[in-house]
């Protein structure tokens, strides 16, 4: 992943998940905060709705999926 601070590349931990609001409007109409955070394409998303955070790096819960092409061997 590219980190605009830096310029460079750093790790990206990809058996995390997280979902945010894709619109502020929609998170304020269901009750929560209205702020607006820049986690969508334009840059203009909700707030965080469920996160993965609690687990330990390299412990999410995508691990326990498994690798998708043993499927396609059947």
């Amino acid at each position: 992943m590219f980190d605009n601070v830096t310029g460079g590349n750093t790790a990206t931990q990809l058996s995390h998940v997280a979902l945010w609001f894709a619109d502020p409007n929609d998170a304020a109409t269901a009750g929560c905060s209205g702020i607006t955070t820049p986690f969508d394409g334009d840059h203009v998303a909700g707030i965080l709705v469920l996160s993965s955070e609690n687990f330990p790096d390299a412990k999410g819960p995508l691990q326990k999926l498994g690798d998708s092409q043993d499927d396609d061997e059947e």
